[in-house]
């Protein structure tokens, strides 16, 4: 319908509803916007008239904030009916499902299915998972179920657990953190693993991970890394710690070299190692690096090929790289605890506090 064109007599309401993947979009100011130049045509995209009521609808697949265009189609026919009263809506596609999910519940209640409707919210449920509600962990399945459904809905009630802790949450391309503002670390970040048929969200955190996060950490003592286990608030995990050796240029994260006791023939994270040996290595020392590496590793290990150190250094124009000793430490939750404190979609008061319970026995560990 091209709202330039149309004539209404009548009209006393007119319904603005934005249709979007935003549930929380404002339509506050939708009324104080301003046409958006002047078009030949404003076409919508739904067209509703119901009695004296009109319903222009905007629909969009994703979060795009169609205010303006929405206000352009229904700006003329404010401007040739001042007295009709406008209502912005933002009724987004959540929203929709919600409704459409409670119908389709109702009508199984009744023996009635709507196979338009099931199939509707199946087809969603594959393309736009991120459109329904987070579920509880007690109502998500194990990993062994790996469709898109189910890996958005695990990382969605994660990140919403962690919301509502309060922790800091640090977004990146390739991963979702939590911020911790220790003197040697900066963040935890959950993975989703299964060792051994079990299935487990584990924290992990590197200590140690810059130069200047391993001062707090090398002039203490280093008796923490033989650590198995934490306790978080009442209960006991496994923890794993190893060592962790992280290259940098400019600041920016080039390659690493993760291994434990079993690879060395003597210890390369010692204080006088960290004082003399991490921080910056210019290209004319890098035969005395290559020479340090082999004298700690064991034959067997071959730290060249798992850093892919000729990939990333002798055959680049790099003049210099930097290192940290660091280490890296997981804590290895079950995921059936988390199906046991996470019960109630809208209660998070016992995930999120355990979650700051994690936070907070990270921070003694090196105690």
């Amino acid at each position: 319908m091209d709202t330039n064109s149309v004539e209404l007599s009548g009209i006393t309401k007119l319904y603005a509803i934005a249709m979007t993947g935003d549930e929380d979009l404002s339509m506050t100011d939708f009324l104080n916007l301003q046409a958006n130049g002047v078009k030949e045509q404003n076409i919508t995209d739904v067209w509703i008239l119901i009695k004296d009521m009109v319903f222009v609808i905007e629909v969009k697949r994703t979060h795009e904030n169609c205010k303006q265009q929405l206000f352009n189609q229904v700006q003329p026919l404010i401007k040739a009916n001042p007295k009709i009263k406008v209502e912005p809506v933002n009724f987004s596609w959540p929203h929709t499902l919600r409704v459409m999910e409670r119908i389709a519940n109702m009508r199984d209640m009744r023996g009635d299915n709507s196979s338009f409707v099931s199939d509707f919210l199946s087809l969603c449920e594959r393309r736009y998972p991120e459109w329904f509600p987070s579920k509880p962990f007690y109502q998500l399945p194990g990993l062994k179920a790996h469709t898109s459904k189910t890996i958005h809905g695990r990382d969605k009630r994660l990140r919403q657990i962690i919301q509502q802790s309060g922790q800091q949450i640090l977004d990146y391309n390739d991963r979702m953190a939590i911020a911790c503002k220790f003197s040697w670390a900066s963040e935890i970040i959950p993975y989703f693993r299964t060792h051994k048929q079990v299935d487990y969200i584990t924290f992990m955190i590197w200590p140690g991970n810059t130069k200047g996060q391993g001062y707090s950490i090398y002039n203490n003592p280093l008796d923490w890394i033989n650590k198995g286990t934490l306790q978080v608030d009442a209960e006991i995990f496994e923890l794993d710690t190893g060592y962790h050796l992280k290259f940098c240029h400019f600041n920016k994260y080039v390659t690493s070299l993760d291994y434990n006791n079993e690879d060395l023939i003597k210890p390369t994270h010692t204080a006088k190692n960290f004082y003399d040996r991490s921080g910056k290595w210019d290209i004319e020392r890098w035969p005395v690096f290559e020479r340090f590496m082999d004298s700690h590793f064991k034959p067997g290990f071959d730290w060249r090929e798992k850093s892919s150190w000729q990939k990333h250094f002798p055959d680049t124009d790099r003049t210099y790289f930097t290192v940290s000793l660091g280490f890296a430490t997981e804590l290895w939750i079950p995921y059936t605890h988390f199906q046991e404190i996470d019960k109630l979609a809208g209660d998070f008061t016992v995930p999120a506090g355990f979650i700051n319970g994690i936070v907070n026995a990270y921070r003694y560990l090196l105690k």
